[in-house]
């Protein structure tokens, strides 16, 4: 009598990952038509083999963020800027969940889609730099020269952005600042805020100038994401007097955890890792 095969169970990371495979169509179907979905599948894929703590992650929770790169167009940690992708664990839940971390030069592109915004863009200010602003009835002027070399510590960061009717948008933080708002990340002790900090302090003090900004309605709907989760609010309980974005950013959750909801693990394919 043959011997039957015993067939050794699937790793977390195997589970997870075909999971994934089995979504491409879902992701095809919210993707703008430039976004390539293999690229996505592959990059996540990637992430769960060098991000082990990511194969503990809910399913849904990691499918959500993986929707949401591809709704928007942004490639899960992608060395050319996307979405980063961080377990952390919910003490309320007792699970691990991902959370997803958009990084400086993705809101950079995400604003840079109002046909209203010219120029935009942040710069982290170290104590040997030259940064000088000033502000007049005309507005606000500054100038900057980064300095050769040792620039020193780093004391802050600003942002500016020029709009086509000629108008600049400025802001600018101090390093304890920043500091203050990594502190109330769920991520502030892995990820970007480990690997990134002069990215991710760019694109804090970039995140609040956005506010002052005409953005397209994805944009407004990501930062406001970003606000409840580092806040550790429901999307519900968002500032009153933001009604729109409040809305955008319920709608856009709900939605995507519509598209992932109680995913099943379907047969794996030799190919996959």
């Amino acid at each position: 009598m043959a011997e039957t095969a015993i067939q050794k169970p699937m790793s977390a990371a195997a589970t997870l990952a075909a999971i994934i495979s089995s979504k491409r169509d879902a992701f095809a179907q919210v993707a703008p038509k430039h976004f390539s979905v293999e690229r996505l599948v592959k990059l996540a894929h990637a992430s769960l083999s060098r991000t082990p703590k990511l194969a503990q992650c809910t399913p849904e929770s990691l499918l959500v963020q993986l929707m949401r790169c591809a709704e928007l167009g942004l490639e899960p940690n992608s060395p050319l800027g996307g979405i980063h992708l961080v377990p952390f664990d919910n003490k309320k839940t007792g699970k691990t969940e991902c959370q997803g971390i958009i990084d400086y030069r993705a809101l950079v592109a995400l604003a840079r889609r109002s046909d209203q915004i010219s120029a935009i863009a942040a710069r982290v200010v170290y104590s040997r730099d030259q940064f000088d602003p000033i502000e007049d009835e005309h507005g606000v002027h500054f100038t900057f020269k980064q300095a050769l070399g040792d620039r020193g510590e780093m004391t802050g960061v600003f942002a500016y952005a020029r709009l086509k009717s000629g108008e600049v948008q400025f802001d600018q933080m101090a390093k304890s600042d920043v500091d203050r708002i990594r502190g109330r990340s769920k991520a502030s002790s892995s990820g970007p805020w480990v690997t990134d900090f002069d990215e991710m302090a760019k694109k804090t003090v970039l995140r609040r100038l956005c506010k002052l900004l005409p953005l397209t309605t994805e944009a407004a709907t990501v930062l406001a994401e970003e606000e409840a989760a580092e806040a550790e609010v429901a999307v519900e309980l968002l500032p009153a007097q933001e009604p729109a974005t409040q809305r955008q950013a319920k709608g856009l959750k709900e939605r995507l955890q519509a598209r992932v909801a109680a995913p099943e693990a379907p047969p794996v394919d030799e190919d996959v890792a």
